[in-house]
């Protein structure tokens, strides 16, 4: 292979010294490096031993690609060479050679590359030229020009700054483009006639226009700069679709293999027709139905004015016998200094009738002189004339047009082809009409309809961002319940008393706490905000129920150096037992082991132990490091040994987890000016889900309530999914968001998926039993955010919150007592009466507390399966699940608290994760 590549550049001329023959072949006399080679030819490498030369200090650009010094150079001809040069010097091929040799290839390859950038375009190539030559064009010679010549550039110029749409960018587009072909052609003539001091002069005129960003070369620059890849010259040659017809494989004619997930077809209908002929001979058909035209376009440019004619131009009915279709008036339009430019247009559905099937430019060039002599009246001669054949370029809509496009878009859709058909062969022919045709296409593959299955935070926050892309057709929310806003509730009271029955407060802080603040400015409720800051005993005053008395947990630097009950140390020498402890490298570990471990046991049980009763109702002893709120100190011990060890260690150079400040609305920068620590909303939290469900059904989002799914269906390919409801009615989507807990979802997979339905049935709730009391007046001194209660404890709740001494009501004291999780059935049996719960939570209350009052109000909620247990293996079997759902194909996301946080803030952010994991 190698011997046959070098073929290809074999015998080209040396134009080097003696000292160029590499040293290491091994037959120096017969050597073909030592023979005279043509004068238009540089040799590479030795076709015997396949050694590289020295790169010459002077190489001759036009002849590394054995081509004769001329402005005319065939690109396809350039490029051909360029690749076979390319494929010579590819650094594998000298993988096994010495060090020199493996330089060497890497100065060629660059000494290559910069030949083609030279001669691939024009000026560069002509500019190269005048160097051969001896007529360089040095720095400075382009600013002598005729002043007439450059005020028309500056008048140019002027036009391009002011242009601010595509439709006028376009028109500048096809000025320039016209000048600069006939720049070349001058050019061309010039070197072909020896005239080079003439062909400076045209050069010279051609870097200004060349200079110009016209609207297709700024567009092309600038989606190259975006990281676009635009390959020139590259043709293709076949389409391969895997059996799934997921993917697509893009065969070239050089046999190179693109794969894509998504494949624009923007190439005439006919090329595309092309392209199916092996893939589906049907759609094939389809689109070669779709005739085009040849066109011959005239441009005749006279000096001075011919015509006191002023208008677009004229068009030409069919009955006329006349063998042109109509001109346009360019230069009246946009005047070109002291010229008159007509363009004539030709043929068309009649171009072989009238021409013939090769007719050559310069007779069509004498029809356009003659015919326009025949209806103007013109006398004079032109200045140029000039004619492009343009060959099957417009595409004609006849007669059922629109249903031939309709029956090609309809047969890729329902073969599941990845791929779009667009412009002008299909949705007009215009420039506008052509980019729109893109614009709807790129949308439409996007376009999509989604069901959120449950109605909940983790639901809304899936519907609000849904609902904020351009490519979102339909959101529809089937909440199986009567209510929105899941385990948000608040129960209001006749007399205006509220009682939270799920989050009554939510943090502000890190990235999740500052989104949720974005969202409540955004529906318009931070005037109803109720913050809470330092040094609001809410804030700075926590407290355990332990050993028969209400303990204070350490709230500064002063009370964690003092030893306090319930602990039997200070609590800041956790510290140096963390420094002690040798770490167990795992990839998961009980939450109260792994704080026994790094911080002590005494921490565990009087700390840890109760904080994950009042968060998730679970026990620390089975609750997974890795997954809960610890997941960061957790990793501060897989990566660095321990807690301390990390923090010293990274000091210096960890990043602050923030959003960036564009990203912060006025309320987040309210919230850190004035330290919030928690917040809630005037009457409850729920007035949160109200509002956001009733924005959503204004932008248009649809909500079902009292709507329950009792299976789903995939079809062959797993694209879409049918979502069937329990009155057997069905909804079919583009992707499903499963935001309901893991074990309903787990149901709907018992016939789809068994194995997806297990991993999700593992995921373990507990029942919660949440009992509000309300006292008339003030029935205790005690002012906190609450206290939790360890497990070793011999009561029956949880932890109690002091509702009112966060946000009052009136001359009101109430008390919200958790009760049950993890040991909810052990405690109160499988179906204890809400009576009961309220009699053992006053109970309670009035054994830690004193309480001798009788209560106004008690209100009991039993929510069964609410709270998911994040056991440890938690992560990974998050994990397994969604792996298992990307791996089938199936277009759902599972969203929200049995996976990612049970907090407001983490539901929300799972909620806006998943939406933008959709479209990675």
């Amino acid at each position: 292979m190698l011997s046959r590549r070098l073929l290809a550049v074999r015998g080209w001329r040396r134009a080097y010294s003696s000292q160029g023959k590499p040293s290491e072949c091994p037959h120096p006399s017969s050597c073909p490096m030592d023979q005279p080679q043509e004068q238009n030819q540089v040799q590479v490498a030795c076709s015997k031993c396949f050694l590289l030369a020295q790169v010459p200090s002077s190489l001759n650009h036009f002849h590394l690609f054995s081509l004769y010094e001329t402005f005319d150079v065939e690109q396809k001809v350039l490029s051909s060479k360029f690749k076979a040069l390319q494929n010579v010097l590819h650094p594998d091929r000298f993988a096994g050679k010495s060090e020199d040799q493996a330089i060497l290839a890497d100065s060629w390859s660059s000494a290559v590359n910069d030949a083609y950038q030279n001669l691939s375009k024009p000026l560069t190539r002509a500019l190269y030229l005048l160097e051969c030559k001896g007529q360089p064009v040095q720095e400075g010679d382009a600013q002598v020009m005729d002043n007439e010549f450059l005020m028309h550039i500056m008048e140019v110029n002027e036009e391009l700054d002011e242009v601010d749409s595509p439709e006028e960018l376009a028109k500048l587009a096809k000025t320039n483009l016209d000048v600069l072909q006939d720049y070349f052609e001058r050019i061309s003539h010039a070197f072909q006639t020896d005239k080079v001091e003439q062909a400076r002069e045209l050069v010279k005129e051609m870097t200004y226009f060349c200079g110009l960003e016209t609207f297709t070369q700024k567009w092309s620059q600038v989606l190259e700069k975006q990281g676009v890849e635009i390959r020139r010259d590259s043709k293709i040659s076949d389409l391969r679709s895997n059996k799934k017809g997921e993917e697509l494989q893009v065969i070239m004619e050089n046999d190179e293999v693109f794969e894509c997930d998504h494949l624009f077809l923007t190439i005439p209908a006919f090329v595309s027709s092309r392209l199916f002929d092996k893939l589906d001979p049907n759609l094939s058909n389809i689109l070669n139905n779709i005739p085009f035209v040849d066109v011959g376009v005239v441009n005749l440019e006279f000096e001075g004015r011919v015509t006191d004619i002023e208008a677009f131009g004229f068009l030409v009915p069919s009955n006329q016998p006349v063998r042109i279709l109509g001109t346009t008036f360019d230069t009246c339009a946009f005047p070109q200094g002291n010229k008159t430019i007509f363009t004539v247009m030709m043929g068309g559905k009649w171009f072989q009738e009238l021409f013939g099937e090769n007719p050559s430019p310069d007779s069509l060039g004498e029809i356009a002189l003659s015919e326009l002599r025949h209806i103007m009246n013109i006398q004079e001669q032109p200045n140029r004339v000039m004619v492009k054949i343009h060959r099957k370029c417009i595409a004609q809509y006849i007669v059922g047009h629109k249903q031939q496009v309709q029956l090609a878009r309809e047969r890729v859709r329902s073969h599941g082809y990845p791929l779009s058909l667009v412009g002008s062969s299909y949705d007009g022919a215009g420039v506008n009409d052509v980019i729109m045709s893109g614009k709807q296409q790129v949308l439409a593959v996007f376009e999509m309809s989604y069901v959120v299955a449950g109605g909940g935070l983790g639901g809304l926050a899936v519907a609000h961002y849904l609902a904020k892309l351009p490519t979102t057709r339909k959101i529809l929310i089937l909440e199986a319940s009567s209510r929105m806003g899941g385990w948000v509730q608040t129960s209001t009271m006749n007399d205006g008393v509220y009682f939270e029955h799920g989050p009554r407060t939510v943090r502000p802080v890190g990235p999740a706490g500052h989104n949720t603040l974005n969202l409540i400015q955004e529906l318009g409720l931070d005037q109803d905000v109720l913050p809470i800051s330092r040094p609001h005993p809410i804030i700075t005053k926590r407290l355990i129920y332990a050993d028969g008395t209400l303990c204070e947990l350490p709230s500064n630097l002063t009370s964690a150096l003092r030893t306090l009950p319930p602990f039997k140390r200070p609590i800041a020498t956790c510290l140096w037992n963390d420094i002690r402890a040798p770490a167990k490298i795992c990839e998961d570990d009980t939450l109260f082991e792994f704080v026994s471990r790094r911080l002590g046991a005494d921490i565990a049980q009087n700390l840890i132990d109760p904080m994950t009763r009042g968060i998730c109702a679970g026990d620390a002893r089975q609750i997974s490091a890795a997954a809960f709120v610890a997941g960061p100190l957790f990793r501060m011990e897989q990566e660095s040994g321990g807690i301390v060890k990390h923090l010293l260690k990274n000091s210096f150079f960890q990043e602050k987890s923030v959003l960036e400040e564009s990203e912060e609305s006025d309320l987040v920068q309210r919230a850190k000016s004035e330290k919030w620590g928690v917040w809630s909303l005037k009457g409850g939290l729920e007035t949160f889900t109200q509002k956001w469900s009733q924005v959503l059904e204004k932008q248009g989002v649809e909500i079902r309530r009292d709507s329950k799914i009792s299976d789903l269906r995939s079809n062959k390919k797993g694209e879409e999914l049918q979502v069937i409801m329990e009155n057997d009615e069905v909804f079919e989507c583009d992707h499903l968001f499963l935001t309901i807990p893991a074990f309903v979802s787990s149901r709907l997979f018992d016939k789809l998926d068994p194995n997806l339905s297990n991993i999700l049935n593992n995921i373990p709730f507990v029942d919660v039993g949440v009992v509000n009391l309300e006292f008339e007046g003030r029935v205790t001194d005690i002012e906190a955010f609450g206290f939790l209660v360890p497990s070793n404890q011999p009561v029956r709740i949880l932890g109690t919150t002091f509702d009112t001494c966060a946000f009052p009501q009136g001359n009101k004291t109430i008390f919200t007592v958790m009760m049950g999780g993890k040991w909810f059935q052990e405690l109160f049996g499988e179906n204890p009466s809400p009576d009961s719960l309220g009699e053992i939570a006053l109970s309670e209350l009035r054994h830690i507390m004193n309480i001798q009052e009788q209560p106004n109000r008690v209100m009991v909620k039993i929510h069964r399966k609410c709270i998911a247990q994040y056991i440890v293996g938690h992560k990974q079997q998050v994990q397994l699940a969604r792996e298992r759902v990307r791996s089938h194909g199936y277009p759902l996301s599972l969203v929200g608290s049995s996976y990612d946080g049970a907090g407001v803030n983490d539901v929300i952010m799972s909620g806006k994760q998943q939406v933008l994991a959709v479209f990675e």
